[in-house]
């Protein structure tokens, strides 16, 4: 099918979805009858949370364009790639289950020292609150345990592929 066609069609094929990828399909394949410039359309369309994707397709039709491939051939070569990435950000994030649950763990684990300390009548919140050392005790910790969230979270996203 031509090019504007098949746009179209997949456009159609979800016309029950008032989505704005939908309306952006329907918007390239308008711009690909009527002689537009089909790239720039694609990489100004919406919606925004789509725009590695839009910019991918925009490459592939250039490419199609400019040397004279084929243009399902280009975009089957996109969508194995689309496919995957998906399959590996999917798989990154079901191997940073573990760690994320580790640091929920690891991050609530001061509060829950407290409530035990608190149910045993140590009275740690007495200690914390009351005496001037126990103010210090309390920056300290609470600081840590910020730096502890915050280095963990910094360790899990730096491991999720961009």
């Amino acid at each position: 099918a031509p090019p504007a066609d098949a746009v179209q069609a997949a456009a159609d094929s979800r016309a029950d979805v008032t989505s704005g990828a939908v309306r952006a399909l329907a918007t390239v394949a308008a711009a690909a009858r009527l002689g537009g410039d089909v790239p720039a359309t694609l990489r100004s369309a919406d919606p925004a949370s789509l725009r590695c994707w839009w910019d991918r397709l925009a490459g592939a039709w250039s490419l199609a364009e400019q040397h004279g491939i084929a243009l399902a051939d280009v975009l089957d070569a996109v969508r194995c790639d689309a496919e995957h990435r998906v399959r590996f950000a999917a798989e990154v994030q079901a191997r940073l289950a573990d760690p994320r649950a580790a640091a929920a763990v690891l991050a609530a684990l001061p509060l829950l020292a407290l409530a035990l300390a608190q149910s045993l009548g140590a009275a740690p919140w007495h200690v914390l609150c009351e005496t001037p050392a126990g103010h210090l005790l309390l920056v300290i910790g609470t600081a840590l345990a910020c730096a502890g969230v915050w280095w963990s979270t910094r360790l899990i996203s730096g491991a999720v592929p961009a």
